[in-house]
């Protein structure tokens, strides 16, 4: 749910300073759109890593939000593109994967450089999540919102993007992978049930019927194919847990993360600047007495 923005809708192209009744209006606002459920609103979600739609798919979605509220007038928050995101379009967008990648080949590598994997999609995310924050707090400034605003503003889309970058590129997918991997191997190798890791081998049937595949001829008389199947599987199942994993951590945040929120994070923070707003004002329209002006007087 996408919170209005600091606003006026008289506003012109001259920045004029917000007032603590935009701040109060904005707060009730807000209480009102968290009690109807937020109808009407549509919170554009930015897709992670490389998982946006490419540029050159002409299906590629843009996301366009006009939120209407009474006491601030109508605000624009204008097209946002995707493919405005250098994280998650072009070549920067398969950053995303090594970790997987780095779990697909755990056999042939080192535990020092699967770690190197993980770093290295942790700092893609916190790019990320920093870049996203950043564009939403400069395209707030640009609205002629206050910079405290814009600040809350930044730190909502980075904190969202970063859970989300958390969740699906940087855990459960490479998990995914890690147990294709393990469970081709221990099939292939006939490793015992009890020394068994992947958890695909904890179903029924399923440990069995990867005991008859390493028994069969195709596999127990190639060691090459032995090394190179589990791999080939876990490759191969990357793009086929993209949508599925990136659909359910929409659906997971949705349902967590982003109503604590929208409905008790952010209007905390709003009604904390709303309450320094009127401090600020009320010692510009009071200043205190300095003693050596009284003592004059």
């Amino acid at each position: 749910m996408q919170v209005p923005l600091f606003t006026d809708a008289s506003y012109t192209s001259v920045q004029r300073p917000l007032t603590f009744n935009h701040f109060h209006a904005h707060a009730e606002a807000l209480r009102e759109q968290n009690a109807s459920g937020g109808a009407g609103v549509k919170k554009a979600r930015t897709p992670r890593r490389g998982h946006a739609h490419h540029p050159k798919d002409t299906h590629a979605p843009v996301t366009h939000q006009t939120v209407t509220d009474v006491s601030l007038g109508k605000i624009d928050l204008g097209a946002h593109h995707v493919a405005d995101n250098p994280l998650t379009t072009g070549l920067l967008r398969y950053i995303g994967y090594t970790n997987e990648v780095g779990e697909a080949f755990a056999s042939m590598l080192s535990k020092g450089a699967i770690a190197a994997t993980y770093r290295v999609v942790e700092y893609y995310a916190f790019a990320d999540a920093l870049l996203t924050g950043n564009r939403a707090y400069n395209k707030a400034l640009q609205a002629q919102h206050s910079n405290k605003q814009a600040i809350v503003e930044g730190v909502t889309a980075g904190v969202d993007q970063g859970a989300f970058q958390f969740l699906a590129s940087w855990l459960i997918p490479a998990y995914f992978v890690g147990q294709a991997r393990e469970f081709v191997e221990e099939a292939l190798h006939q490793t015992p049930k009890q020394n068994a890791k992947a958890l695909l081998n904890k179903i029924p049937g399923v440990y069995e019927a990867g005991q008859q595949l390493g028994k069969s001829k195709l596999f127990a008389q190639s060691k090459m194919l032995q090394k190179a199947a589990p791999i080939v599987v876990a490759v191969g199942l990357i793009p086929l847990v993209v949508k599925p994993i990136d659909h359910g951590v929409q659906f997971v945040l949705d349902w967590t993360l982003r109503p604590v929120w929208d409905k008790g994070i952010k209007p905390w923070l709003m009604n904390t600047l709303a309450k320094e707003q009127e401090c600020e004002l009320e010692a510009l329209a009071y200043p205190a007495k300095s003693p050596r002006s009284s003592s004059e007087t």
